[in-house]
C-alpha cells in the first residue's frame, strides 16, 4: 500500500513542452483508472447486491472504496496537469497526498475493525462506533504525518 512510500519529489520526472510530467503520477493513475472503469462497469451489481444483503459494512466499505479511488484520480490528473515549480502547487500536491493516505489507513483500519467484528456489526449505530474508533488511530496519525511532511516542526 501506499503508506510507507511517502511523498515523490522528483521521481521520474521529464521536460516536455516546458511542462513537467511525473511518470510516478502516471504509473498510479493507469492503474486507478481502469480500476475506477471497473467499479463503473459493476456499478449496476454492487447496487443491486447492497439493496439485496441489507448489509451496512459492505456499504461503508464499498463508500470507502469509491471515494479514495475518485481522490486519487483527481490527485494524480492534478499533479499531472501543474508544473509544481510554484510553493503553493507543492503544498496542495503534498495535501492531497496525505488526505489519499488518510483514504487508505482509514480504509485498512475499517477492513479490520469490519472483519475483527463481523457478527456484532448489524445496524447503522455499530458501523458508525466502528468507523469512529477507525478515526480515532487514522486522525492523529494523519496529523503527525502532516507535521512531519509539511515541515511544520522545523529547527
Amino acid at each position: 500500500m501506499f503508506l510507507s512510500i511517502g511523498y515523490p519529489v522528483d521521481f521520474g520526472v521529464e521536460e516536455k513542452f516546458e511542462k513537467r510530467t511525473r511518470y510516478w503520477d502516471a504509473a498510479i493513475l493507469l492503474p486507478n483508472l481502469l480500476f475506477l472503469l471497473f467499479l463503473i462497469l459493476k456499478c449496476g451489481s454492487v447496487i443491486r447486491k447492497l439493496q439485496a444483503g441489507n448489509s451496512p459494512v459492505l456499504r461503508a466499505f464499498t463508500l470507502l472504496v469509491y471515494v479514495s479511488t475518485l481522490v486519487n484520480i483527481i490527485r494524480c490528473i492534478y499533479s499531472m496537469t501543474l508544473s509544481m515549480t510554484d510553493g503553493l502547487e507543492q503544498t496542495v500536491d503534498q495535501t492531497l497526498w496525505i488526505v489519499i493516505k488518510f483514504f487508505y489507513l482509514t480504509a485498512e483500519y475499517c477492513a479490520l475493525t469490519f472483519g475483527l467484528l463481523f457478527g456484532h456489526l448489524d445496524n447503522g449505530k455499530s458501523i458508525l462506533v466502528a468507523l469512529m474508533g477507525t478515526l480515532l488511530v487514522s486522525i492523529p496519525h494523519t496529523a503527525v504525518q502532516v507535521i512531519v511532511e509539511m515541515k511544520i516542526i522545523d529547527n
